[in-house]
Order: C-alpha cells, then structure tokens, then sequence
C-alpha cells in the first residue's frame, strides 16, 4: 500500500533536485513537509 507512495515521493524528491539545483536549500525544507505529512 505504501510502494506507489513510495514511488512517487521519490519521483517528486528527483524532481524537485532538479528543479532546485540553484537553491538547494529549499529542496530538504519541502521534502522535510512532504514526510511529516505522511
């Protein structure tokens, strides 16, 4: 039940590295919100 969760986090968490590669700090804040949403 959590695999496509899983996935897709992970897909997100990849996404967002490579969006926010010129501001890397942003990128550990919105992963630190998706978790504690889950």
């Amino acid at each position: 039940m959590l695999s496509p969760l899983v996935k897709v986090l992970n897909s997100v968490k990849w996404l967002l590295l490579k969006l926010q590669m010129p501001t890397p700090c942003t990128t550990p804040a919105l992963l630190k919100n998706l978790t504690s949403i889950l």
